[in-house]
C-alpha cells in the first residue's frame, strides 16, 4: 500500500502545479486567439482552445521535471516517468484530462446549467462528476503506458477523486479557482 501511495502522488504531482500554472495563464488572457471556445454551445465558454494546446504543454514540461526528482524516491515507486518518452507522453496526458471534461461540459449545457456553476438540483452528483471526469481517463492513459495493475487503478481513482476535490478548494481559497468544485 506504500508504495502504492509513493508512486500515486509521484504521478500526479506534475498535474498539480501544470493546472495551477494553466489556470493562472487562461485568466491572464495572453494570446487571445487560444481564449476561444471549442464549441460554446455544446460545450460552454469555458473550454477554449487553451485547454488543448497549453495545459498539454505544461503536463509535458513538469512531467519531464519530475525525472529529476526520481532519485528521491528510491525502490518506493512501482513505475517510473523516465521509463517513457516524458513530453510526449505529458501532452498525451494532458490532452485526454481536457478530453475527459467535455461529456460533463455538454451534459451540463443540455440541461441549462451555466458554464462554471454547480446546479441547485442535483448538486452533490455534479460534483463528484465533475471530480471524478478526468480520473479514469489519465489512469486509462497511465494503464497503457505502464501497464498498472487493476489494484493500482482502483486504489488511483478513489484517491485521485479526493486529490482533486482537495486542490480545487486550495486553488479556490489562493484566488486562482472561481468556484471551489
Amino acid at each position: 500500500m506504500y508504495a502504492y501511495f509513493i508512486t500515486l502522488i509521484y504521478l500526479i504531482l506534475p498535474m498539480i502545479p501544470a493546472g495551477a500554472l494553466f489556470l493562472s495563464f487562461a485568466k491572464s488572457k495572453f494570446l487571445p486567439i487560444l481564449g476561444t471556445p471549442i464549441n460554446e454551445k455544446l460545450f460552454g465558454k469555458n473550454k477554449t482552445y487553451r485547454g488543448f494546446t497549453v495545459l498539454p504543454l505544461f503536463v509535458g514540461i513538469f512531467i519531464s521535471l519530475m525525472t529529476l526528482l526520481e532519485p528521491l524516491f528510491g525502490d518506493a515507486l512501482l513505475y517510473r516517468y523516465s521509463e517513457v518518452n516524458t513530453m510526449l507522453f505529458g501532452i498525451i496526458v494532458g490532452l485526454g484530462f481536457a478530453i475527459s471534461e467535455l461529456p460533463n461540459s455538454y451534459f451540463k449545457r443540455k440541461l441549462g446549467i451555466p458554464p462554471g456553476k454547480q446546479p441547485d438540483k442535483y448538486k452533490v452528483l455534479f460534483i463528484f462528476l465533475d471530480s471524478f471526469d478526468a480520473a479514469p481517463m489519465v489512469i486509462l492513459i497511465y494503464w497503457l503506458y505502464f501497464h498498472v495493475t487493476f489494484s493500482f487503478v482502483a486504489f488511483s481513482i478513489g484517491l485521485s477523486i479526493l486529490i482533486k476535490i482537495g486542490m480545487n478548494n486550495l486553488l479556490f481559497l489562493l484566488g486562482i479557482r472561481k468556484n471551489k468544485f
